[in-house]
């Protein structure tokens, strides 16, 4: 900055990173930077610099905070034969210590303190959120130099990478290592979920764990904790991604399934002689109800078939029930002809007949209520058995059957 008086010159720098002011997006003419900093500049000390600039080029230009990454949902797999086939929840998983090898844990230090030349665990596992989740039921270390002890197996959790390799990590597991010298006991346990090492996946054979981790060994401090475990249940283990499929809708006739097209009317209807209820969380009737319907035209969407739904009504009921908003249906296949059935937007009073006291039930952006099972002859079924926002009320139980009345030999897939 250069004065036309004095003559005298002043530099003005932003350093590492000075705030100079506010961007206001515009969705169709010019954005605007408005500019109100303070400025080191040299003899002239710090500064106030306050101006307004517009963006002429380009037009309709706007800031957004970037998505963050979407978490692939990790799916274990048996490979036989050039196929894969999901491994269900449930499917049990052993492993043992590779055969010639040992597992070692050393402290902060990288002083030995204990080595073990035979060690095991399995359990079943568990579909949890973007991970497969092996509760253990048995961890155990053999052969060890020092008195080695599980007190908690803890669980192992499997989120995968790349290829058929997967990152492995431990939560809730305890184990105490004893010196045969001193008789000190140090306590190592996994927290909510300890990096331990990495699956890799093979096609044919074993899979292997390769464990490489940093645990903490309380007086021991971060020891390091390596071992190499052969998968020996199953074999041709091997990790993925979780693909999710996309449903259709179809009418079964004389041993063909033809899709429903869009726009394509759904109704149904309580089953005759039951009744549909809702509890309070407290398992106290709410109300019941001997007759209720719905029915909507057919949308895809993404992976799933939506039915918007222009009629939800309950008749019969002890308490009045009246419906808001009759919300939208989503079915996504499962296995077989059936789906799993979800609600959205969903808005009913309940009101009590004695006190006069209303509450709203609501299932937001998507509840699920129960299942579709199909029927390639006849009638489908819809089983609800949900738990439903009902505002004071607490989350309450919905129960009962409906008969798809239309179209008939409804089944889902893909």
């Amino acid at each position: 900055m250069y004065s036309t008086l004095s003559g005298t010159s002043a530099i003005c720098k932003t350093g590492a990173g000075t705030v100079l002011g506010t961007v206001t997006g515009s969705s169709g003419g010019h954005i605007t930077i408005d500019i109100d900093a303070k400025v080191t500049c040299g003899i002239l000390g710090t500064i106030t610099w306050v101006a307004s600039y517009t963006v002429t080029s380009p037009t309709g230009l706007a800031v957004e905070k970037e998505a963050p990454p979407v978490e692939p949902t990790t799916e274990l797999f048996q490979s036989t034969g050039g196929t894969q086939d999901t491994l269900p929840a449930g499917t049990e998983l052993a492993a043992s210590l590779q055969s010639g090898s040992s597992m070692s844990i050393k402290d902060d230090h990288g002083v030995q303190a204990t080595t073990c030349t035979g060690s095991e665990f399995n359990g079943k596992t568990e579909v949890s959120g973007k991970t497969v989740t092996l509760p253990l039921s048995n961890l155990a270390f053999t052969g060890c130099s020092h008195t080695t002890k599980v007190l908690k197996p803890g669980k192992l959790h499997f989120a995968w990478t790349s290829g058929s390799n997967a990152t492995v990590s431990s939560s809730e597991a305890e184990v105490t290592v004893v010196s045969t010298a001193y008789g000190i006991s140090s306590l190592c346990k996994t927290t909510t979920g300890t990096p331990i090492g990495t699956l890799t996946g093979a096609k044919e054979g074993n899979a292997t764990l390769d464990v490489n981790s940093k645990v903490d060994c309380g007086i021991l401090g971060l020891s390091t904790w390596t071992g190499t475990y052969t998968i020996t249940k199953p074999t041709g283990l091997v990790a993925g991604e979780a693909i999710t499929p996309t449903t259709e809708l179809f009418q079964s006739t004389g041993g063909t399934q033809d899709t429903l097209p869009a726009g394509t009317e759904l109704a149904a209807s309580l089953q005759s002689s039951s009744s549909t209820i809702i509890k309070d969380s407290g398992a106290s009737l709410a109300t019941t109800c001997t007759g209720s319907e719905f029915n909507g035209k057919t949308e895809v969407s993404g992976k799933t078939v939506t039915l918007p739904l222009s009629n939800l009504a309950f008749t019969g009921c002890s308490h009045t029930t009246k419906v808001l908003k009759p919300g939208k249906l989503h079915f996504a296949w499962t296995s077989g002809s059936n789906a799993t059935v979800s609600s959205s937007e969903a808005e009913l009073t309940v009101v009590s007949t004695a006190f006069g006291l209303s509450s709203l039930c609501k299932t937001g952006t998507g509840t699920t209520i129960g299942t579709l099972t199909g029927a390639k002859e006849g009638n489908a079924t819809l089983d609800v058995n949900s738990k439903v926002d009902c505002g004071f009320l607490g989350l309450s139980p919905w129960t009962g059957t409906y008969t798809i009345t239309k179209p008939t030999g409804l089944v889902a897939g893909t």
